[in-house]
């Protein structure tokens, strides 16, 4: 039986890391992730996905997957067999792709290379290279994805740089359109600078998800326009200081909601934001 799966939304950024711009020539791209959206038909106008699809032209957004994860859950992959469901919405967005309409660029497979729930390096049971390729390979199978999302890699360093540069060289030798999204954060915000030293070919990495609250105490880190933050709890009258905010920090990529992140879940808001 397919496993019912999560979705969710990104916008595609593709910034170079060789250099870090001046504020006169730097710019932000705004994502949008949405989980817990099931799949549906873009041609019923109640589906969620014909909003995204049929999106404004300057706002270019990412598809991505998500299987099942509960804490006893290591996988993140696909599941172990094909979902119509998914097949059929996926071939929707590529279609609206093709013929200019669409807003959706990007298909990406979720893969958790780290343990969220574990308390030490030996229960991270997830960080297993054959496992990890062998999802890469069925994300390829099933639904010819364009890229990957490298989820939970930088926890307590168990993840080492070795092993996330060898999957990201996989990714370029095994699927035809390369975009490499990597989870290198924490509840508090912070997140494993180092893996920039050894994976030059990731396009973006998730540095900070968390709600306004903790953002406000968010300290400047060595920035790259690389940076992906996520903030929800973001009241109206604080929007423009916590967009500002996030340019000092040189995020490359950011996603603001009026929503409440639930981290403990770790779950974020589905549909539309109320700004």
């Amino acid at each position: 039986m397919a496993w019912k799966m999560l979705l969710a939304v990104l916008g595609l950024v593709l910034i170079q890391a060789a250099a870090v711009p001046s504020p006169s020539t730097y710019s932000q791209k705004i994502t949008t992730p949405t989980w817990f959206v099931d799949p549906c038909d873009l041609k019923n106008t109640t589906c969620d996905w014909r909003g995204y699809a049929n999106g404004a032209n300057t706002v270019i957004l990412d598809l991505i997957q998500f299987a099942p994860w509960p804490e006893t859950e290591i996988s993140w992959g696909p599941g172990p067999e094909v979902d119509p469901s998914y097949a059929k919405l996926i071939k929707q967005i590529r279609e609206t792709k093709q013929s200019g309409t669409g807003a959706i660029t990007t298909i990406l497979g979720t893969v958790k290379v780290g343990y969220r729930w574990a308390n030490d390096c030996a229960n991270l049971t997830a960080v297993n290279e054959t496992r990890i390729k062998s999802e890469i390979d069925r994300w390829n199978s099933f639904y010819n994805v364009d890229g990957f999302f490298f989820d939970s890699v930088s926890l307590m360093n168990c993840v080492s740089s070795n092993l996330l540069a060898s999957l990201v060289k996989y990714v370029h030798d095994h699927t035809t359109i390369i975009c490499v999204t990597i989870a290198d954060w924490t509840a508090e915000g912070s997140a494993d600078e180092s893996y920039l030293q050894t994976t030059p070919s990731v396009d973006s990495f998730l540095t900070f998800m968390g709600n306004h609250a903790d953002y406000e105490e968010y300290v400047l880190r060595p920035y790259m326009t690389r940076w992906y933050h996520i903030v929800g709890d973001v009241p109206q009258s604080k929007l423009a200081s916590t967009v500002q905010k996030s340019i000092a920090n040189r995020a490359g990529r950011v996603f603001f909601t009026d929503k409440r992140l639930d981290l403990t879940l770790g779950q974020l808001p589905g549909g539309k934001t109320d700004y």
